[in-house]
């Protein structure tokens, strides 16, 4: 797991759960540079969709992921 994905996976444990939008403001990021992070650590099973969704600065509803372990 790269460094980048270390830091998102470890956040997404400790808030229990967030969204794209919430990592990008976490970790100081664009959204373009969290979403392939996130989609990586989805394929490889270490975040799962919980199904919930939340609004983001935008307005719009996204999927909130939740660290598998």
């Amino acid at each position: 797991m790269s460094e980048r994905q270390q830091r998102a996976f470890e956040l997404v444990q400790r808030h229990d759960g967030l969204t794209n939008d919430e990592l990008s403001d976490l970790m100081g990021l664009p959204i373009q540079s969290v979403c392939p992070v996130a989609n990586s650590l989805f394929r490889a099973g270490k975040i799962i969709d919980s199904g919930e969704r939340r609004p983001t600065r935008t307005g719009a509803m996204a999927r909130v992921w939740r660290a598998t372990e």
